[in-house]
């Protein structure tokens, strides 16, 4: 029997049809949902904040991010065909064994596709902040993990695990965390074209606050001379109950595999990797939140100070929640001055054009007062743009008020011509 064939697309032509494509309230923050992304190729996100703090995330997972420079990065500084690859291997993991109805289901979140999960990707409409979250359908848990900046204490990863079991508690071992992390001071020529060398230098170790650090031995030089390293790259987490710590990227591999968690506080030679070991027990309809926090370039201050704030009987947690808050704030102070608020009868249109406009201010920045000019700072570009007008009106540009407002500056600069 023949086949018609008139209606049926050319192979591989069809595009697969992802639901989603809503905005929606996580945690009080709006955030636009791309429901089943694991089903389209894997795309690069900017993820963006009111101060220095910057970085590139892959819908598959894998990312790069710090502050200022690449040399203060958190992760390999790496282009974006290969962060879609480096899920699971840099950047977060989690491998949870689960307990329930007297047998144990081992999962690791966002590796590879299954049946059994769905996968979402939420980006906040400020563009400073992502969600990965996946729910496992069989286990009927929600694990969902945030990264969003926070200009006192760095990127913050946000973890929340969802029990939706009815009528059923559950009990979790849990190892979390982060692997192949950064020492501050190896440059991008360095990292990826002699990182054997690099790794040489490496020395990770987590302090009896809980505290991990990531530096250089010494400053990778060639001449005969001393080169201290004098910032470090600093992990640390809160929320989960006593937590075995370990440097050794390894202890994620036991875990796969169902072995016991090893601690370990001491690496060097080698990359070293941040992981955290816990068991949570969890009733029906809760969840249960922690925060792993990474910073570049701390000092040796900075990290006195975070050795004793860790040390506080102060709530990290809340603490977190509210500076990441004030910078969500700023962000949108920024935006603002830039005429980039705005309210129609559709949100996706305002996010669009609030998208816009950040992207122009991370181009071309702000108007930092406003309307109003610093006479200063117009006699210098005057005298930059244009030499014999500056000589030609010196003396009017002298009597100009130390501030102006610019329409004030342009009726006078009228009445000379």
């Amino acid at each position: 029997m023949g086949t018609n064939r008139a209606n049926e697309s050319p192979p591989n032509s069809a595009v697969p049809e992802v639901p989603g494509d809503r905005i929606e309230l996580v945690d009080g923050v709006e955030m636009y949902r791309i429901s089943t992304a694991d089903r389209l190729d894997p795309f690069l996100m900017t993820i963006v904040s009111s101060s220095d703090l910057w970085m590139f995330v892959s819908s598959a997972g894998g990312l790069t991010a710090g502050r200022i420079e690449p040399a203060n990065c958190l992760f390999p500084y790496e282009t974006d065909d290969r962060l879609h690859g480096a899920g699971g291997r840099t950047g977060p993991v989690s491998v949870l064994s689960v307990r329930h109805d007297g047998a144990t289901t081992r999962w690791e979140p966002f590796v590879g596709r299954g049946s059994k999960v769905r996968r979402s990707v939420l980006k906040s409409l400020l563009g400073n902040a992502v969600v990965f979250e996946e729910e496992h359908t069989e286990l009927e848990l929600v694990i969902r993990y945030r990264w969003a900046p926070s200009d006192r204490f760095g990127w913050v990863r946000t973890v929340s695990l969802e029990n939706r079991r009815p009528g059923s508690a559950v009990s979790v071992d849990v190892v979390d965390g982060l692997l192949g992390v950064m020492p501050w001071g190896i440059d991008v020529t360095l990292q990826q074209q002699m990182s054997n060398l690099a790794n040489a230098y490496r020395r990770s170790e987590i302090t009896a606050s809980g505290l991990g650090i990531f530096a250089l031995e010494a400053q990778i030089v060639d001449r005969p001379e001393p080169a201290e390293a004098l910032r470090a790259t600093t992990v640390w987490s809160t929320g989960l109950p006593g937590p075995a710590l370990s440097v050794d990227p390894a202890a994620a591999v036991r875990a796969r595999d169902g072995e016991p968690f090893v601690r370990s506080s001491l690496r060097t030679g080698r990359p070293g990797s941040f992981l955290v070991d816990t068991t949570i027990d969890l009733e029906t309809g809760l969840r249960h939140r922690w925060h792993i926090v990474a910073d570049a370039g701390r000092s040796h201050g900075d990290i006195a100070r975070l050795e004793q704030l860790l040390g506080s009987d102060q709530d990290l947690g809340a603490l977190l929640e509210e500076d990441i808050a004030r910078c969500s704030s700023e962000l949108r102070a920024i935006v603002a001055t830039a005429d980039g608020l705005q309210c129609s009868d559709s949100t996706k249109d305002d996010a669009h054009h609030f998208a816009n406009t950040l992207f122009n201010v991370m181009r071309g920045g702000t108007f930092a007062d406003g309307y109003t000019i610093g006479a200063d700072g117009f006699r210098a570009f005057v005298a930059d743009r244009n030499r014999r007008v500056a000589d030609r009106h010196a003396d009017w540009l002298t009597t100009l008020p130390a501030s102006i407002d610019v329409q004030d500056l342009r009726d006078r600069a009228g009445e000379p011509g």
